[in-house]
């Protein structure tokens, strides 16, 4: 029916999601809505097949609608859209990963590929690599003990990296941009709900999906389901989940001993 002048559109019935379920008794189905929202909107685009992944630059909840009565997602108002591609979906993931393993390594590694250079000379960048590892340092530094960061603490570095000149893709500014969207939308449907378990289930279910041996047996399909990281990667990060406990013991450690000499700073003052 769409023609150069009249543009078709199916009818979908829905209400705004942070309407829905608002019941005392509809804490479960908020919950899997909230869920669903985080595999759209993030795990899909990050784990796409596709070279170029397309995703919803402005998911507010006025954009977001749910059917009562199957608790569909209907995201409308496309006209803001961004696309990531392959290699760009590789470092965020990697970055993920360092971030939650809290690798200093493995998070420069993965920051270094994300970060736009404009083409600077080789003196520029080794200037640049040792800003970039300063910060990085800091970032590790102020890391929590009494928690197991994630997607949000990865994009707070990001943040932290802008703030201090590096440049990055615009796809990327607009994933973070879409990601803050998203943390306020979930705030409002089921408070205190972080996106990083339901993205290690969706990748851990998929993982076993597009496995040959479930394959045979269930005749699953891997068409919509992509893993970026490379093999080196993978090896790296199960090297690094190796140390995570010695690790994170010894940023605890000095977070302790600078608070410590902090205070004793503060009473001889």
């Amino acid at each position: 029916l769409s023609t150069p002048a009249i543009t078709a559109m199916s009818a979908e019935h829905g209400r705004k999601v942070t309407e829905v379920f608002r019941g005392p008794r509809e804490r479960g189905q908020r919950r899997r809505t909230a869920s669903r929202l985080i595999e759209a909107l993030v795990a899909i685009p990050l784990l796409s097949p596709d070279q170029h992944a397309v995703f919803h630059a402005d998911p507010h909840a006025g954009n977001i609608f749910v059917d009562p009565r199957t608790g569909e997602l209907l995201l409308v108002d496309w006209a803001l859209t961004a696309r990531f591609c392959r290699s760009e979906r590789r470092a965020i993931l990697l970055l993920i990963t360092a971030v939650t393993l809290r690798d200093r390594r493995l998070m420069t590694r993965a920051a270094t590929r994300l970060i736009d250079f404009g083409g600077n000379d080789g003196q520029a960048e080794a200037k640049e690599a040792k800003v970039l590892a300063e910060e990085v340092r800091r970032f590790i530094a102020e890391l929590s003990p009494l928690r197991l960061p994630g997607v949000t603490d990865a994009l707070t570095l990001v943040d932290r990296l802008l703030r201090v000149g590096f440049g990055f893709s615009p796809s990327l500014v607009m994933f973070r941009k879409m990601l803050f969207t998203v943390d306020g939308v979930l705030n409002d449907v089921m408070p205190g709900m972080r996106m990083d378990p339901t993205l290690t289930w969706y990748l851990t279910r998929h993982r076993a999906m597009t496995s040959p041996g479930f394959q045979r047996l269930a005749r699953a399909q891997s068409g919509e389901f992509d893993f970026p990281l490379s093999l080196i990667d993978q090896v790296a990060a199960a090297w690094s989940a190796q140390f995570f406990f010695l690790r994170t013991g010894v940023q605890t450690g000095r977070r302790l001993q600078r608070l410590g000499m902090g205070r004793l700073r503060r009473l001889f003052q």
